[in-house]
């Protein structure tokens, strides 16, 4: 399975997004980003739904993947 944060960054890789551009894109700092796509920190509420909003999956997709790569730890 994989980790939230291996999902966002196969999906920036596939857009050819950065992770600067979707931190700018989110309105979060770069320093947040960087530790949600290295799943230093979890994905909140707002960051599911905020990725909802942005990369179009939705904010369900995101707490699913984070509650799975959690419990499976």
């Amino acid at each position: 399975m994989r980790s939230p944060g291996e999902s966002i960054k196969s999906i920036l890789d596939y857009r050819n997004i950065s992770i600067k551009q979707l931190a700018v894109d989110l309105e979060i700092s770069y320093q947040r980003m960087l530790k949600i796509v290295e799943n230093i920190e979890p994905l909140d509420e707002d960051i599911c739904r905020s990725l909802e909003m942005v990369l179009g999956f939705r904010a369900e997709y995101w707490r699913t993947l984070q509650r799975a790569w959690y419990h499976d730890k």
